[in-house]
């Protein structure tokens, strides 16, 4: 078993939903999660990621997009060398966006998402229960607008430590 904390850079890509404004698509987030190996290279995992804010404005309109999400995901390693794992995970979450806009009403709304992510794990023998990890995790989900549905994905690049019990 384990528990992971990790920080870095998220970003919100859409599928041309705000083409005609301008959109920060960057900022801070991180993810809290563990896991459970039910063999050396499989384990199940759920957890929490908050992806931050991204904020799209014109000359008339300004709207602040939040977005965090619940997830569970198998995941596989792959032992490279010495003390490297590869890992990869597979799941499904729900992705929460919370809106706020500057000409009406904020917007709370629930969307189910894939989970996918690919990582490195690093665990130096010398700090035996502790492991540092590199990783990228995308989460991609569909959200109805006026009558079209638009593909959008929000992504974690994160370094973390995990510790294992």
């Amino acid at each position: 078993s384990y528990v992971s904390l990790a920080i870095g850079a998220s970003n919100f890509i859409d599928d041309d939903k705000y083409a005609d404004v301008d959109l920060d698509r960057y900022d801070l987030g991180w993810s809290l999660y563990g896991g459970y190996h039910f063999f050396r290279y499989f384990a199940v995992e759920a957890g929490y990621t908050d992806f931050g804010s991204f904020q799209a404005r014109d000359d008339e309109v300004k709207i602040e997009e939040r977005y965090s999400s619940l997830y569970l995901a198998a995941v596989g390693t792959l032992p490279l060398y010495s003390n490297w794992q590869l890992y990869g995970k597979l799941g499904a979450g729900a992705v929460r966006q919370a809106q706020s806009f500057s000409f009406q009403a904020n917007d709370t709304t629930t969307h189910p998402a894939f989970v996918l992510g690919i990582g490195t794990l690093w665990a130096p023998k010398a700090l035996q229960n502790w492991a540092f990890t590199v990783g990228f995790d995308s989460y991609s989900f569909e959200t109805p607008q006026a009558g079209t549905n638009y593909w959008n994905s929000v992504g974690l690049t994160s370094a973390g430590a995990r510790y294992s019990f």
